[in-house]
């Protein structure tokens, strides 16, 4: 028995659990089935199904999660591949809902920006070093430029990005390449 610690020992800390455990249950089973070495198989045996069939149903359980984030993915795909959803005249950049949020946005954050330049007028007028810099106003401006013109900048960069990926997409899949992709992924 002395003679088996140290092996053990050595199972456990090459951090080989799962041989290790093997190892510890078969001998205790061994030795607590007395000479009966067959019983002892047969019921370390029905213990490793029984952990195979547990690993099983973990895979199985992964397989699924996975499935359920890949079907997500293609359907997101698809929608944003399509055309017709974003640049159409139904499509998310010409609702109204979304021009009219922008909007409201755009407003708010006009607002900080008149305190912002509230802020830096009082900076100027007690002296506050640090706030009353040519180019804190510069920066506020450009920011403030860019907040009222993100609409239509952000329309432009999409309009630039889905021409030359509508081109390739044609020239992989012919020239419905968006039913293509969406059917090809489904």
């Amino acid at each position: 028995m002395r003679s088996l610690l140290p092996k053990i020992k050595k199972y456990l800390d090459q951090k080989n659990l799962q041989r290790g455990v093997l190892f510890v249950t078969f001998f205790s089973i061994l030795f607590l089935s007395g000479t009966n070495s067959v019983h002892a198989w047969s019921i370390l045996g029905e213990i490793g199904d029984g952990l195979m069939g547990a690993f099983n149903v973990l895979l199985y359980g992964v397989l699924v999660v996975l499935s359920w984030v890949l079907s997500a993915v293609v359907t997101l795909f698809g929608y944003a591949v399509d055309a017709g959803n974003l640049s159409g005249p139904n499509g998310m950049l010409n609702l109204q809902a979304t021009y009219d949020m922008w909007k409201f946005v755009r407003d708010i954050i006009n607002v900080g920006f008149i305190f912002g330049l509230l802020f830096i007028a009082f900076a100027f007028i007690f002296q506050i070093h640090g706030y009353s810099d040519k180019k804190v106003i510069l920066k506020l401006i450009g920011a403030a430029l860019l907040v009222n013109f993100s609409f239509p900048l952000a329309r432009v960069l999409i309009d630039f990005a889905n021409v030359p990926m509508y081109f390739f997409l044609q020239m992989i899949f012919g020239d419905n390449g968006s039913g293509a992709i969406s059917s090809a992924l489904s």
